[in-house]
């Protein structure tokens, strides 16, 4: 994992096939490299959209719905809902890749077509987790 170089420059350096496999194209970014080379690429494709954020070394994946761009999902997350079982990736930028290269069809589904039976999904999932992490800390 590089700090030295931004988010953007490493994706089409180690993920060309986003681009020419998938239709991705770079639709925003940045890069800070005095802190710790805090980085994001958000990339669109014609089914969806997908954000790689660098924060303190660490990767993360969201996703998005080409109808609400700006409503981010975790990738893992929705994942799950599409596989049916838990997902993990790491915090690495290649295992967060191939999650994405291996369910891109069924994302693009989720996302697009069944988009609003997934944001019902996802948001009673947030709500479960919320609530679990507030019954670990009673009042």
């Amino acid at each position: 994992m590089r700090t030295d170089v931004s988010l953007k420059q490493e994706v089409a350096e180690r993920l060309p096939w986003l681009f020419q496999e998938f239709g991705f194209r770079v639709v925003k970014e940045r890069f800070d490299p005095e802190i710790f080379g805090n980085s994001y690429v958000t990339l669109e494709s014609r089914s969806l959209r997908v954000r790689f954020v660098r924060d303190r070394g660490q990767i993360f994946a969201d996703v998005a719905s080409l109808s609400e761009p700006e409503a981010w999902w975790h990738m893992e997350h929705v994942c799950q809902l599409v596989v049916g079982r838990n997902v993990e990736s790491g915090f690495g930028l290649s295992e967060l890749a191939a999650l994405l290269r291996d369910n891109y069809s069924a994302l693009a589904d989720y996302l697009g077509p069944k988009f609003a039976e997934t944001k019902r999904e996802l948001t009673r999932r947030a709500e479960e987790r919320k609530q679990a992490i507030l019954r670990r800390f009673p009042p």
